[in-house]
Parts: C-alpha cells; sequence; structure tokens
C-alpha cells in the first residue's frame, strides 16, 4: 500500500479525476514518439542529477511478452515509460507519454517522513515544470499544489497510524495454531 501522486495534463471542461481513471493503463498506445522519449529521458536524467539514490528500473521484457501473449518487440514498444526507484526510501517515480506517477510506501514516521515526502515533492516539482502536469492526490480527492505539502504530510500520518493500529491487531501467531 502506498500514498499516490496521479501527474497528467489538464483538459479544460473534464474533472481531474477522469482524466486520471482513462490514462491508467500501463501500455502505451500508438507509435513512439522521439520527443516525447527525449523528454522522459531528460526528466530522468534531471531526477536522477537530484538524487543519485534513484536508479532506473528496467523492465523484464521478456516476462512481460510471456505473461501478455504478444511478441518481444511489441511489449518493448507498448511498455515504454521510464520507471526510477528509490528503494531505500520505497519511492517509485514511472514517467509515461502523457502522464507520470508517484508512490510513497507507508512505512515512513515522524521527521522521516516529512524528510521522504519533501524528496518527493521536489520530484514532483522537476516533473511538472518540463511536462506541464497538474498533480492530482486521490488520497485527498482533489488536484493540489505546493501550498497542500503540511495537508498532505498530515494524510500520510494518518493512513500510517491507521494501519499500523490495523497490522498490531494482527494475532502473534498464525491461526491454525490453537496451543
Amino acid at each position: 500500500m502506498s500514498y499516490d501522486f496521479n501527474l497528467f495534463i489538464a483538459r479544460a471542461g473534464i474533472d481531474a479525476r477522469d482524466i486520471v481513471d482513462a490514462e491508467g493503463e500501463e501500455f502505451a498506445r500508438g507509435a513512439r514518439n522521439p520527443k516525447v522519449e527525449a523528454q522522459k529521458r531528460k526528466v530522468a536524467s534531471a531526477l536522477i542529477a537530484f538524487n543519485a539514490k534513484l536508479e532506473r528500473v528496467e523492465p523484464d521484457f521478456d516476462e512481460i511478452s510471456r505473461l501478455h501473449k504478444i511478441p518481444i518487440a511489441e511489449a518493448q514498444e507498448r511498455h515504454r515509460h521510464v520507471e526510477l526507484m528509490d528503494e531505500g526510501a520505497g519511492v517509485q517515480v514511472a514517467l509515461f507519454d502523457d502522464r507520470a506517477s508517484l508512490t510513497i510506501p507507508f512505512w515512513h514516521h515522524g521527521d522521516e517522513a516529512r524528510r521522504v515526502l519533501m524528496q518527493a515533492w521536489s520530484y514532483i516539482d522537476i516533473v511538472c515544470r518540463e511536462f506541464g502536469f497538474e498533480v492530482y492526490d486521490p488520497q485527498l480527492d482533489r488536484v493540489i499544489d505546493v501550498n497542500a505539502f503540511e495537508e498532505v504530510l498530515g494524510e500520510y500520518a494518518s493512513v500510517t497510524a491507521r494501519m499500523e493500529t490495523l497490522i498490531g491487531r494482527a494475532p502473534k501467531k498464525p491461526w491454525w495454531k490453537f496451543w
């Protein structure tokens, strides 16, 4: 489970939820646009320059091909988003042709949560500046801007606390052990 951000291009007269819901598919459609591919590489490089802990995740095209029963060349053509991961923080950034996403796991607390969210805020700023995206926060169910940081941090902390409560209620021993 993670705190998610959806970055998208706003369209006049269309609700952000409708745009984000419609763009949720992992596979790209249509031919590659060399300009968009260059832009994704540029943004990925800028993110890595900002934080060297971000590493590019290379897709396993053989596995994608097998799972979706498509030729490897088609898997490479359709699965063309750029994915970056900071394994230590658990933060994942995905850059698609016309949108992006960022996820943060619910395992950070206190000052660490603030630090990780501030870092994610910087990632969002870099991506939005380059692509002209807006940010939809599904946890708050609305489009947010830079001024929403404290509200996002509060929501993140609230969900993390609820998860700890749920996990804390888990039985201490496996259910099949009666003694």
